[in-house]
């Protein structure tokens, strides 16, 4: 069921979108890259962690969305920047 959760989850975050709310959108790009990431789907993850990046100016955050980054990158075996 991981494929089809992850679609309604691709789901959800597309109709937030069309909301036009930015209300905590970081978080929820993270929480998303981190299902992602669970999923085994590291590029989708890694955008939607750029996306955040992008998008976050807040510093409660920051450490939250390196932890996921660096999970990524140790999981592909790359060097953290």
């Amino acid at each position: 069921e991981i494929e089809n959760g992850l679609a309604i989850m691709r789901d959800g975050l597309t109709a937030w979108r069309q909301t036009g709310s930015a209300f905590r959108l970081p978080e929820r790009l993270a929480r998303a890259a981190e299902t992602y990431r669970l999923a085994n789907h590291p590029g989708e993850a890694m955008a939607l962690i750029a996306e955040a990046f992008d998008r976050s100016d807040d510093k409660w955050l920051a450490p939250e969305l390196h932890r996921i980054q660096g999970e990524l990158l140790l999981e592909a075996g790359k060097p953290a920047a």
